[in-house]
């Protein structure tokens, strides 16, 4: 098979402008995948932000589904029955009775080291307190909060907030779908405020 002949470009020649360049312009050999080249960042780009936000999302629905539960141990009084029956143990205690009893209804993918559980009643919606409590976290990783357990009687009203840590590293793309920040800590936050029921 004859090798292609080798084009010379003399000075003066016009020949290689006049029929060489749009020869090369018209050629179509390679532009799929020049054209895959120009796409596949922002593809890329698209389908981690997709996966983020349904991720995000899921983990918004479970948290908000733990935190119903918890909610309805408080307003039909099975906690407080509960913690009647601990009535020697310290308020920190009940709390972390609490916190264990709401982990085990957390999903498998969740772990309770990054769970947050306050817990706040009232007289009166208008003097529930909303402010979301301060997190610290220690060298190893463990969280600690001034979150507040005071699950009250009949007929108050009650707070509960559950707070997940977001470990994702979805920031590398500048999306962040946490529901709020504490002292550089991201967190998933499901929040319900009810009447508890007389019992």
């Amino acid at each position: 098979m004859a090798l292609p002949r080798r084009i010379r470009c003399r000075e003066g020649d016009s020949s290689f402008v006049r029929t060489k360049i749009p020869a090369f312009l018209a050629c179509r050999r390679g532009v799929a995948a020049l054209e895959f080249g120009l796409v596949v960042v922002p593809f890329i780009v698209l389908l981690v932000a997709t996966l983020v936000t349904s991720l995000s999302f899921f983990i918004q629905s479970s948290l908000l589904t733990c935190a119903e539960t918890a909610s309805r141990w408080i307003i039909t009084g099975q906690q407080q029955k509960l913690d009647a029956a601990y009535k020697t143990q310290t308020a920190a205690a009940l709390q972390q009775n609490f916190q264990t009893e709401v982990c085990a209804v957390l999903p498998a993918f969740m772990q309770c080291s990054n769970l947050i559980v306050q817990v706040e009643s009232a007289a009166s919606f208008d003097d529930i307190d909303t402010t979301l409590p301060t997190v610290s976290v220690g060298q190893n990783g463990t969280l600690t909060s001034n979150a507040s357990y005071t699950p009250g009687g009949t007929g108050v009203v009650v707070l509960v907030r559950l707070l997940y840590s977001w470990n994702l590293p979805s920031s590398i793309l500048g999306y962040n779908f946490a529901t709020t920040a504490t002292n550089g800590q991201q967190f998933v936050v499901a929040t319900l405020v009810a009447k508890s029921e007389p019992f």
